[in-house]
């Protein structure tokens, strides 16, 4: 805790909210993402020397900013990881698409021994959970994909993105063909320092990434897997970043802080204390108080505060008997006997449900900026907090997110279109036709859908509703 003047900085209070002792007023002047490490000029003139891409368009320090602002919130990775774990659920499924009812094309499962081992000596849910959560925080991921001296894929991992950045595009080519793994960005200086940087070759994930992979000579790729966006060329920009920019995502951490300090503050001041002037000269002596510098009675006053403060003070003694005695005059002329010390117990109370409704309208915002309906993590914006509609209804609106959500998993899942073709699992297993992947919880949220349709629908569908069922 650090005190200066009325202002009062750190203790249990965030960093860049100072305390106003004398308004007892709270102010917030930043948010944590600003005391993320910044890079010397030095290492950033190196690395844009050797030809790396900043994340982050002045400290290549985006993505450490953004794990800093979510780690001053309750809410924004409960609500990623929840995104995560709804859209990769029970695991992955592959198969071919065949003609279903009503010309709308079905997915037709297959199991096959050879693939499903690769998925498990892979670990591949692990995979998919890991990257969906990457991309999901920052709109980027990645697969490394690791090879056989074959040319067979026999591994697939997800870097973690705050580490990986990519090398300035080929001017030549255009491509993005350079990736480096660094945990010290705002420190290394050198990108061939083997001890900190990792370099590896990237993808061009847009175009035939197979004939890539077979021209290439090296046995570990960089697979980016993102959606890009306006503007940007090597790092998609989340959706949900607005929150950082708007003031919501400050406002949700003011709120929770504020409100502890107003409450720690009332539960500090609990007596106001009134002493007549007239009551130090009885207590000192009428000569010694007259004689005394104002340095000694201001020192008689904060002993006599402090020997009150210490028989009212002591919750552990709670329940123990104590006596407080104070003093009284009598007046001369009426007789009448006033209290020179005067005790006025206080009664500071926060009302009912101050600022609740205040943060659920942050969080509210919080969870609708990150791409969800407040209701499927139980929120809405009635003052109850929870979610309105029936048990029927937020599973149309949970099925209604997968189906909107399936380029995402596309996305995700492309990697695998390269690896079942190098592995030749197209061939041995589809008659050279590409497999089709996606996530169950994809392909139960479409089935889901038709059953969501009228009776009659789903007995002569149309290409509109499309049903689709396996045969």
């Amino acid at each position: 805790m650090e005190t200066q003047g009325e202002l009062v900085y750190g203790g249990d209070m965030p960093v860049g909210v100072v305390y106003h002792k004398g308004r007892q007023a709270l102010f917030t002047t930043r948010i944590a993402s600003s005391e993320v490490p910044k890079p010397s000029e030095v290492v950033l003139e190196n690395q844009r020397s050797q030809g790396l891409a900043f994340w982050g368009e002045y400290d290549n320090q985006f993505p450490q900013k953004v794990i800093a602002d979510i780690e001053t919130s309750d809410i924004i990775e409960t609500v990623i990881d929840w995104k995560a774990r709804t859209l990769v659920g029970e695991g992955v499924m592959y198969g071919n698409l065949v003609e279903g009812p009503g010309g709308s094309q079905v997915l037709k499962p297959m199991q096959n021994l050879e693939i499903e081992r690769w998925l498990r000596r892979t670990n591949f849910d692990l995979f998919a959970y890991e990257a969906s959560l990457d991309f999901y925080r920052y709109a980027n991921a990645n697969a490394e994909l690791q090879r056989n001296l074959g040319g067979e894929a026999v591994g697939i991992f997800s870097q973690d993105q705050s580490w990986l950045r990519y090398g300035q595009n080929d001017l030549k080519t255009g491509l993005i063909d350079k990736a480096y793994l660094c945990a010290e960005w705002s420190t290394v200086t050198d990108l061939k320092n083997k001890g900190k940087v990792i370099p590896l070759e990237a993808l061009d994930p847009y175009y035939d990434v197979v004939g890539q992979l077979k021209e290439s000579r090296q046995y570990r790729h960089i697979i980016p897997l993102r959606l890009q966006t306006a503007g940007r060329k090597y790092y998609a920009l989340a959706p949900w970043n607005g929150l950082r920019a708007s003031g919501w995502l400050e406002l949700a951490v003011a709120i929770p802080k504020m409100k502890l300090r107003l409450i720690k503050n009332m539960m500090a001041i609990r007596y106001w204390i009134e002493i007549a002037d007239s009551y130090w000269p009885k207590k000192f002596g009428e000569q010694a108080w007259k004689d005394a510098t104002d340095e000694k009675r201001k020192k008689w006053i904060n002993e006599e505060v402090a020997a009150f403060e210490q028989l009212m003070a002591g919750e552990e003694e709670a329940g123990v008997p104590k006596a407080l005695m104070t003093r009284m005059t009598e007046q001369k002329h009426s007789g009448e006997l006033t209290s020179l010390w005067k005790v006025n117990p206080l009664k500071l109370e926060l009302a009912q449900g101050a600022y609740v409704e205040d943060s659920q309208e942050t969080d509210y915002h919080i969870v609708r900026g990150l791409g969800v309906d407040p209701a499927l993590v139980g929120i809405s914006p009635s003052k109850g907090g929870q979610s309105p509609g029936s048990g029927s209804a937020d599973r149309v609106k949970r099925t209604n997110y997968l189906l909107g959500a399936r380029p995402h998993g596309t996305r995700l899942l492309s990697v695998m279109d390269a690896v079942s073709e190098l592995n030749g699992w197209n061939t041995k297993y589809n008659n050279g036709m590409p497999l089709t992947w996606t996530f169950r919880s994809l392909h139960v949220a479409t089935l889901d859908r038709t059953q969501q349709v009228a009776a009659e629908d789903r007995i002569n569908p149309d290409t509109e509703n499309g049903a689709v069922q396996n045969n």
